[in-house]
C-alpha cells in the first residue's frame, strides 16, 4: 500500500517515491519507482535559488526545501514541502537488503549550505508504516519472475548527460533479477551545469562534487536531481514507445529549481561526446520491451507520426456513435433497433439517419445554424500559418473578425477544443455534433487535432450524402453476405428498413 505524506514529515526508513512513470505494457512490479531514504536534511529560506517564489503558502512551501538521499540514486534529491507518495509495506527482504547495502555515509555534518537535520517528530507524520510480513512476502508482492535480461548501457560523464538520454537514476530494487529492462533509467528533460568556482555556495561539501554540479531534472521524479561530475550510465537504445510517449507527454516544462549561477550547456558539444561514446546498439535491443500494439501499422503511426491540427477527408472520418441530446434522437432509434447492437452497426445507423434528413431538419439543429464552411476553412488557414512559421497571419486570423458575430463562438470552440481523432481510429472522442453540421453545410476537408503520418495526404472529397448512402448499402450488402452468401437484395433493404425483420438478431463478427 502507499500513502501521501508531507516533505518535511518524511524520515529515514521510508520508501518514497522517486519514479513515478515508466512505459511498462507488462505490467509494474509493486515496490517499483520506490527508494529508501538513507538521510534527510531540511533547507529553510535556501538562499542559492533564484526564482522569487510565489505569494501566500505556496510560497512558504517553495521556501522550504527537503533534501533526501535515498539508497540507489546517484545524487541528492531536492523535493517541495509538498506532499509525497510513500510506500508503506516495503517488502521485508528488499528492506533487509537496502539497510544492508546503503549508498550514503552516515555523517552529522551537513551536506548542503544552510542546511540542519530534521528536528524530531513531525507533527503530521500519523503512524509509521507497519513493517512486512517476516516470511518476505507483501500482500502486494507479486510471485518471482524469471531472470529478464536488463537492457544495454553505457557510462558517460555527468557533465555530458543530456536531453532524451535516459539516466539511471535508481541502480537496484532487490532482487535485482526481478528488474525489467529499462526499470531505473529515466528521461532526462532539463539539464544545467553549476560552475567548480559556484559549488560552495551550494555544497558545505564542495568536494563531493568533483568539479561543477549537474542539476536535472528527470520524468517522473519529483524535485531536482543533483550529480557530481563523475560517470554515470546511460541507456544505449532506450524503448522507442516509452520514448515517444515522454517527449509528448513531458513531466516538467522547465527547471523545477533555479540555482544561482547555473548555467544551460551547449547542445551541440554534449552531442559530440555522446556520438564518440555511445556504443552501437544490438539489432533485437527494443525487441526486450513488450509492446503496446498488437497491430504493427498502429505502431508504426505512433512511432512515426506528428500531432497537429490538419486537414482530413470528411468521408475518412467515422460516422457518431452516439449524439449526445440530438434533435432527432427518436427516429435514430427506430433506425438502431434495425441494426446488430455492435459500434459498426450503431454508426450506419447514424449515417442513416444522416442521409434521412432534409435541409429543413437540419436547419431546425443549433448545431447547423452556422458558416461551417467560413468556420472550418479559419481553422485550417490557422493550422497552415503555424506550420509554415507564419506567426503573425496566425494571430490576425484568430482574432475571428473576419466571422461574422454568430459564428465567433462556434470558431473559439473548434480552435480550443479540438475533434479528436487519429488516422485509423474507429470512432471520435469528441466533436460529433460538430462533425455532423459540417457534413450537412458540405464542408469536405474538417479540421482535426491528432496523429497522422507525416506523408499521409488528406484524402479525396465527396459529398456526405453520397457517403452516407454508400456505408448504408455497403454494410447491409455485407450483412447480407453474411446471413445469406449474396448481398442480392441490399438495395431492398436499404430502401425499405421493414425487411431487415427477415435477419436474425446477431452481433457483427
Amino acid at each position: 500500500m502507499r500513502r501521501q505524506i508531507t516533505a518535511r514529515a518524511l524520515e529515514t526508513g521510508d520508501y518514497l517515491c522517486v519514479a513515478a512513470m515508466r512505459l511498462a505494457p507488462d505490467g509494474k512490479r509493486p515496490d517499483e519507482g520506490y527508494a529508501r531514504i538513507e538521510r534527510i536534511e531540511h533547507i529553510d529560506n535556501p538562499s542559492f535559488l533564484t526564482q522569487e517564489p510565489p505569494q501566500g503558502w505556496r510560497g512558504r512551501m517553495a521556501r522550504q526545501l527537503t533534501v533526501v538521499f535515498c539508497q540507489g540514486l546517484p545524487g541528492p534529491l531536492l523535493i517541495e514541502a509538498r506532499e509525497h507518495w510513500i510506500l508503506t509495506d516495503p517488502p521485508t527482504q528488499r528492506r533487509q537488503w537496502d539497510e544492508a547495502h546503503p549508498s550514503w555515509a552516515n555523517s552529522p555534518a551537513p551536506f548542503f549550505i544552510n542546511a540542519h537535520p530534521p528536528k524530531g517528530r513531525h507533527p503530521r507524520r500519523g503512524e509509521s508504516p507497519k513493517p512486512s510480513p517476516p516470511d518476505g512476502s507483501s500482500p502486494r508482492t507479486l510471485p518471482p519472475t524469471a531472470h529478464r535480461c536488463r537492457a544495454l548501457s553505457f557510462s558517460k560523464p555527468a557533465t555530458a548527460v543530456m536531453t532524451g538520454d535516459y539516466l539511471q537514476i535508481h541502480a537496484a530494487r532487490h532482487p535485482e533479477q526481478d528488474m525489467a529492462p529499462d526499470e531505473g533509467f529515466h528521461r532526462i528533460e532539463h539539464v544545467a551545469h553549476l560552475p567548480e568556482d559556484a559549488v560552495p555556495h551550494v555544497l558545505a561539501r564542495p568536494e563531493w562534487a568533483h568539479g561543477p554540479l549537474v542539476v536535472l531534472d528527470v520524468s517522473g521524479m519529483p524535485g531536482t536531481l543533483v550529480l557530481p561530475s563523475t560517470s554515470q550510465r546511460v541507456l544505449v537504445a532506450p524503448n522507442p514507445e516509452r520514448g515517444r510517449q515522454d517527449e509528448e507527454d513531458p513531466w516538467s516544462d522547465s527547471h523545477t529549481h533555479m540555482i544561482a549561477g547555473m548555467q544551460v550547456p551547449d547542445e551541440e558539444d554534449l552531442v559530440l561526446v555522446d556520438r564518440a561514446l555511445r556504443p552501437i546498439a544490438p539489432v533485437d535491443e527494443t525487441d526486450l520491451y513488450p509492446s503496446m500494439f498488437d497491430d504493427p501499422a498502429r505502431r508504426d503511426l505512433y512511432l512515426r507520426g506528428t500531432v497537429d491540427v490538419h486537414p482530413v477527408a470528411a468521408a475518412e472520418l467515422p460516422w457518431p456513435h452516439g449524439l449526445f441530446k440530438c434533435e432527432y434522437a427518436t427516429r435514430w432509434k427506430r433506425l438502431k433497433a434495425t441494426y446488430p447492437e455492435a459500434e459498426q452497426g450503431l454508426q450506419v445507423a447514424r449515417a442513416e439517419l444522416f442521409a434521412s434528413l432534409s435541409e429543413d431538419d437540419f436547419a431546425a439543429c443549433p448545431y447547423h445554424q452556422a458558416d461551417w464552411q467560413a468556420i472550418a476553412r479559419t481553422a485550417l488557414d490557422i493550422a497552415a500559418a503555424h506550420g509554415a512559421g507564419d506567426e503573425e497571419t496566425a494571430e490576425r486570423l484568430a482574432t475571428l473578425q473576419h466571422l461574422d458575430e454568430t459564428d465567433r463562438p462556434w470558431a473559439h470552440d473548434l480552435l480550443h477544443d479540438h475533434i479528436h481523432w487519429d488516422s485509423g481510429d474507429t470512432a471520435l472522442t469528441n466533436g460529433q455534433h460538430r462533425l455532423c453540421a459540417m457534413r450537412a453545410a458540405g464542408v469536405t476537408h474538417v479540421p482535426v487535432y491528432g496523429r497522422r503520418l507525416p506523408d499521409q495526404a488528406a484524402g479525396a472529397a465527396r459529398k456526405a450524402a453520397e457517403h452516407a448512402h454508400a456505408t448504408v448499402e455497403q454494410y447491409w450488402s455485407g450483412q447480407l453476405t453474411k446471413v445469406w452468401g449474396s448481398p442480392r437484395f441490399a438495395g431492398s433493404f436499404v430502401r425499405f428498413p421493414f425487411l431487415r425483420r427477415l435477419l436474425p438478431r446477431h452481433r457483427d463478427q
